[in-house]
């Protein structure tokens, strides 16, 4: 959500549609209907075989809708079946009319569901000094701090965070909504638990889990996230997909189909002496590691212990959608 002109319709196009943000000046504003970008909240998407994106929804609402017209708008129909709510505002434009209504987003989805999860995008970031960059943020995340303070919501936590697309931040800020998401229904400790585990003997220091179309980590190891290793990996990730579009037989069969993941792969030795590892985990989740070249010499290993780390990532989705798991935890 957001108010018009924000940006919603040119983040969704570059994350979720691979639209170059140069060519996002075109869009033209969202149709008065929200529109649904990924799968559907009740069912997975037909002929989807990505465990993650099965039961994962993105909604896009035109505008901001009016909380002041009780009669026009129900908030428990927007609201009902949401679990987060991403607010965009645009960094670069008065954003006090953007601050009102984001207190009524907020106040009105609270009454909603008490758990709801609210993230902000201080969008448009790319044309501000570092510093402007930090003052808006914080001057934003003051007054929303003191709507909600006065108005006895002091129960509410809103995520901030400073984003481009221009850059790798939108990306990085849509990957911290999602495991967030992920963190409320207890998936996220456990694939961060597997990364661990598969750094950890295999000598790799930092690994993401990537859906691969998106190029959104819903998961990394507990070492902290440096945005250079991420931006490379994410730049790797690319890579792929872009080559195996062009050179590839049929790039939607290599990354969509059921059966072919573990034929996706790839390794790029960096001029630094680090090795960047890359691995289809699912049919569209991807594994991409960061590790030294010396410790790349144990490459059998490595692939051993993916195999077992793609069978338990596969079991967790599994497990989740109320399935069968095919690994024995005991």
């Amino acid at each position: 959500m957001g108010t018009r002109r924000a940006g919603k319709s040119a983040i969704h196009s570059v994350v979720f549609r691979n639209v170059a943000p140069t060519e996002t000046i075109f869009n033209t504003s969202s149709s008065n209907n929200a529109s649904n970008l990924m799968g559907t909240q009740q069912q997975p998407l037909p002929g989807n075989s990505n465990p993650f994106l099965d039961f994962f929804s993105v909604w896009d609402y035109p505008g901001c809708p009016d909380f002041y017209d009780t009669s026009a708008t129900d908030a428990h129909a927007i609201f009902g079946n949401c679990v987060s709510v991403v607010f965009i505002i645009d960094a670069q434009d008065d954003y006090i009319v953007a601050l009102k209504q984001l207190f009524l987003t907020v106040s009105m989805a609270y009454k909603v569901k008490k758990d709801m999860l609210f993230e902000v995008f201080v969008h448009k970031v790319d044309g501000l000094s570092d510093d402007h960059k930090i003052e808006t943020q914080r001057d934003i995340h003051t007054r929303i701090r003191d709507e909600l303070l006065d108005a006895g919501l002091q129960d509410v936590h809103i995520g901030f965070h400073l984003t481009s697309i221009y850059d790798h931040s939108v990306f990085e800020a849509l990957s911290k909504v999602v495991q967030r998401v992920l963190g409320e229904e207890g998936v996220l400790p456990t694939l961060e638990n597997l990364l661990n585990i598969m750094c950890s003997n295999s000598g790799i220091e930092k690994a993401f889990l990537f859906d691969t179309s998106t190029k959104i980590y819903i998961a990394t190891d507990s070492s902290p996230v440096d945005i250079q290793s991420y931006e490379l990996c994410s730049d790797m990730l690319s890579v792929i997909v872009d080559v195996g579009a062009v050179y590839g037989a049929d790039v939607n069969v290599t990354f969509n189909s059921k059966g072919t993941e573990e034929e996706v792969g790839s390794v790029i030795r960096l001029n630094n002496g680090m090795v960047l590892y890359m691995r289809g985990v699912s049919s569209t989740l991807s594994l991409v590691c960061l590790l030294r070249d010396e410790n790349f010499e144990k490459c059998g290993l490595i692939d051993f212990n993916f195999s077992v780390f793609r069978t338990a990532v596969n079991d967790v989705f599994t497990v989740r959608r109320g399935e069968g798991a095919t690994l024995n935890f005991k």
